[in-house]
């Protein structure tokens, strides 16, 4: 999600499942975060993933910034103007993907280095691999990282069209079964009879399949616990409930 208060100028929230996506309309906006030296130490060991919504290509000749510091980047993470992810780690050097995302579709990117190899993925699954080595960072030109624009003498540019979510940055080589590779549930209906609440709702695809939907309920937003897990679109809640007079909530989440 995207943290208001650092988005240049304010980009939009959109639904996305349950949470939000953060909206951008290619035309100045971007997230600004503090120095990554304040937040992880990255030198020898780097994941960068996250969920992208391109509503369409860039224009010719430019790429889309997704998440990277600097002019010189410590570390970039990209997508190039043929749809392709592209990599940078300083100064370690340039990597590209394979494979064109998408346009309109959610597609989960992701990169990581640990020290030996650098890998992309696309949707969970290797795009390609290089053989590296050595550590990265200390570029003379970083600057604070961004979501969503390149940073370049002095100015941010590289606006990228579209929504971005889940955008997370480690100072390990994550596995793929490490990643957020499912999106949420959509559509989530409920209705009632007597002390039953039944619950339904629809896939919200992702990179892998659904391994199990974790229902959660409490009397407000706060107090949500882990009900029960279910591996079908729906569920009943069959205990009593509302005694207190305040109807339950409930969340449902992709496991």
């Amino acid at each position: 999600m995207c943290p208001p208060r650092n988005c240049k100028p304010p980009a939009e929230i959109t639904e996305r499942g349950f949470g939000n996506a953060c909206n951008f309309n290619g035309n100045g906006q971007y997230v600004t975060l503090p120095p990554s030296s304040t937040i992880l130490s990255l030198n020898t060991a780097i994941s960068v993933e996250g969920w992208v919504y391109i509503a369409s290509a860039p224009p010719p000749g430019q790429s889309y910034g997704l998440l990277n510091m600097g002019n010189q980047n410590d570390f970039a993470f990209n997508l190039g103007n043929d749809l392709r992810i592209n990599t940078h780690l300083y100064p370690i050097g340039e990597f590209d993907g394979k494979k064109a995302l998408p346009l309109q579709r959610w597609t989960h990117v992701a990169m990581t280095y640990d020290g030996k190899t650098r890998i992309l993925y696309v949707n969970g699954v290797v795009d390609t691999s290089r053989a590296e080595s050595g550590s990265f960072g200390g570029s003379p030109q970083a600057k604070y990282p961004a979501i969503g624009a390149y940073y370049y003498s002095g100015s941010y540019i590289f606006f990228f069209n579209g929504n971005l979510d889940e955008f997370r940055l480690s100072n390990k080589a994550r596995m793929p079964g490490e990643f957020n590779l499912q999106l949420p549930p959509i559509n989530l209906s409920g209705s009632s009879a007597g002390t039953t609440a039944h619950l339904g709702w629809q896939n919200g695809g992702g990179g892998v399949g659904v391994l199990r939907y974790n229902v959660y309920r409490g009397i407000d937003s706060t107090s949500l616990a882990l009900l029960d897990s279910c591996v079908t679109p729906s569920y009943d809640d069959t205990s009593a409930h509302g005694s207190s007079g305040s109807a339950p909530r409930f969340l449902v989440h992709s496991g």
